[in-house]
């Protein structure tokens, strides 16, 4: 009888996670669930949400059970968008009633060109004796919209607007994907009789696996990546889920909302969320896209895709100042196959390494537009490591 040791056991076992990860993106590995609470929409519509990260010190701080804890991603900074300027760039606004306890008001719904789940936060602050709930952003009116948008200006202002609160300060975005437009559900399946015909009405995010109608929680598929440690170097694997993106076929496949509004975000600070899928760049289908969208199945490939930079911890706990959960999703395809016949691939499980090979010719890039992508956590598998097949 073999006798092994106790290391080389899970020597085995780590490489084992790091290299049996037989995955062909977008199908999920897992699931997540979620606490989520209610909101408003622009005209008034229930909004329900959670939240995942945010570039405010102060909200990262935050712990509210059994709400997530948002983690820091500074990054977010460069897509916040101020309430005082117009235009058509940058996250839309949020808005949070500082004088009474009440969900947000959102100024943007799935469906809308400007939707990316992602916010910039303005806070309501209602001068002395005019405190009272808002749940729209129309004007407000005595008898027609009591709980209307407050005057802001005149001999009958009610309020004012600011861009910090507290420990909150200016240029605050936050994550918080629209999971439901309208009445919660409470018996039944996630999908009802016309849903999503008027996401500004009846809104369900597809991707929604299960529900609980009680504890007001959704279930949502959750997808392993590969992430390369900062300081230590090691290798992660990261869960993280996708709620929204840019690409309407991508956002199809992936049963996310359909987020044009991604588009207009700060692209030079979202990081790659590459994926290796396992097909010959020009071959069949001919052409990698077909309106915007990745075609053809991607073939079952050795490994998970790659993200640039994970979190190191939860909520203000994370170091890593890099991080964001907007990410650029590319596609890398085999330049040439090494054997027509049996498509051997490499083994890549970090970002360096994957932009060597870009660089070398091995791989063709193919972007696919923007994803939202909030890291939930990482687990240390192995050390870096890297192996080509060759032609």
């Amino acid at each position: 009888m073999k006798r092994y040791s106790l290391g080389l056991v899970l020597l085995i076992l780590v490489l084992a996670l790091g290299t049996a990860a037989f995955a062909v993106f977008p199908v999920p590995d897992s699931t997540a669930t979620f606490n989520v609470q209610q909101g408003f929409g622009p005209d008034g519509q229930l909004a329900w949400f959670f939240c995942t990260d945010t570039n405010s010190i102060g909200m990262a701080s935050f712990m509210q059970f059994p709400f997530r804890q948002m983690t820091l991603a500074p990054p977010l900074s460069s897509v916040y968008r101020p309430h005082l300027i117009g235009g058509l760039t940058g996250a839309p606004q949020v808005y949070f009633n500082t004088c009474t306890q009440q969900g947000p008001i959102f100024s943007a719904l799935p469906g809308d060109p400007q939707y990316s789940g992602k916010w910039s936060v303005v806070f309501i602050k209602f001068l002395p004796g005019q405190c009272r709930r808002v749940c729209n952003l129309d004007p407000f009116d005595p008898i027609h919209n009591p709980f209307g948008f407050p005057i802001l200006s005149g001999p009958h202002q009610q309020a004012t607007l600011s861009s910090s609160y507290g420990t909150v300060r200016t240029g605050t975005v936050i994550d918080c994907p629209i999971v439901a437009v309208g009445r919660f559900p409470v018996t039944g399946p996630w999908f009802g009789v016309g849903t999503n015909s008027n996401p500004s009405v009846l809104y369900r995010l597809p991707q929604v696996v299960a529900y609980n109608a009680y504890y007001k929680t959704v279930t949502l598929p959750t997808y392993y990546v590969y992430c390369q440690e900062q300081i230590s170097r090691y290798i992660d694997r990261c869960t993280l889920i996708i709620t929204e993106a840019s690409d309407p076929i991508l956002a199809a496949r992936l049963k996310a909302t359909f987020a044009p509004g991604l588009l207009i975000l700060d692209e030079d600070n979202a990081q790659d969320f590459t994926v290796i899928d396992g097909r010959v760049f020009g071959q069949t289908p001919p052409l990698p896209f077909v309106l915007g969208g990745p075609v053809g199945p991607f073939r079952a490939v050795n490994q998970f895709p790659i993200i640039e930079q994970c979190p190191t911890g939860p909520g203000a706990q994370n170091s890593n100042r890099l991080y964001t959960p907007f990410m650029e999703v590319d596609l890398f395809e085999l330049t040439n196959a090494p054997n027509p016949g049996a498509l051997a691939l490499c083994f890549v499980n970090n970002a360096g390494f994957a932009d060597m090979l870009e660089d070398s010719g091995f791989f063709t890039e193919v972007d696919d537009g923007f994803i939202n992508a909030p890291v939930l956590d990482c687990t240390k598998i192995l050390p870096p490591s890297g192996a080509c097949c060759h032609p």
